[in-house]
């Protein structure tokens, strides 16, 4: 991938989708999975930086818990 198709995905279209996944020793399925997994982190991670709404809330709550070891 060139660094502008890292920093934004959504310029990959289906032809270059499938050649990163060539290169990669993947599928395209695999590849579109990873790009739709990382849109979902990406918009949850925005949701945490204003410190408001239901994903921050979700991160000051875990970040209270202790982990069983």
């Amino acid at each position: 991938m060139t660094p502008e198709e890292r920093r934004r995905p959504e310029l990959l279209d289906g032809k270059r989708r499938r050649r990163i996944a060539r290169g990669s020793g993947t599928s395209a399925q695999q590849v579109n999975q990873l790009l739709r997994q990382f849109a979902a982190l990406r918009q949850l991670m925005k949701g945490m930086k204003g410190g408001k709404g239901k994903a921050a809330e979700l991160a000051r709550r875990l970040g209270g818990m202790k982990l069983p070891m």
